[in-house]
């Protein structure tokens, strides 16, 4: 497929959010989207493959931007050419979602593309071999136990107990976020480590790091995703829900027990909640880190 203006195709400015589901992807796809310079898309690759797979649902479902998809600024082109997406492969389609994106928003903005697989991370290198900076978000790995054993039992009807749903989601903390670690370092790709606790109690700090890594202005940011520029279509319902539009943080796992026999039968993981969750120095957000607990003092 020939593109005219390849070139710039390949240096559009892209900030990638890798990290493991339930881990803030949507949430900092939305706060960033209140940027001047920056423009959420969510999971950009399975947004374009749900508009080419389920495109009968393009006039009824809606986009974060409060238009439906076959209206959105942005999603309705592809909605139009659904058929032509169809058979395309990664690099053209996401090709075709740069291009859309200068289109509409110009050249000098931030693409946010939130898709969190780090796979994907190498197939844009080679497409954008430039613009690709890389945010690498970690949850605290209590908390992401926590939420993936309500989500098992919840949603997925899980029978097993508790505690062994809690060390299969540890087992799967560690290595998603060790792979994304590894893939960046091997590449090359620039990036920024930041946790979710340290975005949700230290916002400003947050994206004065990110403009300093960016190299670009950024606005003080509102503690809520209403009014984010950004268009999602996919990725967490937050985006379509009022009572979740102020930024707050699950203390869910303060009062459970899930994520202790993980915490002492793996107990390598409070460094790696050091290296991948608290390393830019906010402290205090919990008190002070003393391995399975936060104390006050």
């Amino acid at each position: 497929m020939h593109y005219e203006h390849q070139s710039i195709l390949s240096q559009q400015k892209v900030l990638f959010v890798a990290c493991l589901p339930h881990s803030g992807s949507t949430l900092t796809a939305l706060l960033l989207g209140h940027q001047p310079s920056m423009i959420g898309l969510g999971s950009i690759d399975k947004a374009l493959q749900m508009i080419t797979v389920d495109h009968e649902k393009n006039s009824a479902s809606f986009c974060s931007c409060g238009f439906r998809v076959n209206e959105c600024t942005y999603w309705s082109r592809f909605a139009r050419d659904h058929d032509r997406l169809k058979n395309m492969g990664f690099p053209d389609r996401y090709t075709e979602a740069i291009a859309q994106f200068q289109r509409v928003f110009g050249t000098n903005k931030w693409m946010v593309d939130s898709s969190k697989l780090p796979y994907q991370m190498e197939q844009i290198q080679g497409i954008n071999s430039t613009g690709l900076r890389v945010l690498h978000i970690s949850r605290d790995f209590r908390s992401s136990i926590v939420s993936a054993v309500d989500l098992k039992k919840s949603r997925k009807g899980v029978s097993r107990p508790g505690w062994l749903i809690g060390i299969e989601a540890a087992i799967r903390w560690q290595r998603r976020n060790n792979s994304i670690a590894r893939m960046l370092e091997k590449n090359g790709i620039p990036h920024l480590v930041f946790g979710y606790e340290e975005i949700c109690f230290g916002l400003n700090r947050f994206i004065e790091s990110l403009g300093v890594f960016l190299e670009t202005d950024m606005a003080i940011p509102p503690v809520t995703i209403a009014g984010s520029k950004s268009h999602l279509i996919t990725g967490n319902p937050m985006r379509h829900q009022k009572e979740k539009e102020s930024l707050s943080y699950d203390f869910r796992w303060f009062s459970r027990t899930d994520w202790i026999p993980a915490s002492l039968l793996m107990p390598w993981l409070h460094n790696c909640n050091r290296r991948w969750v608290y390393s830019n120095q906010l402290a205090g957000i919990f008190g002070n880190y003393s391995g399975n607990k936060y104390t006050d003092s």
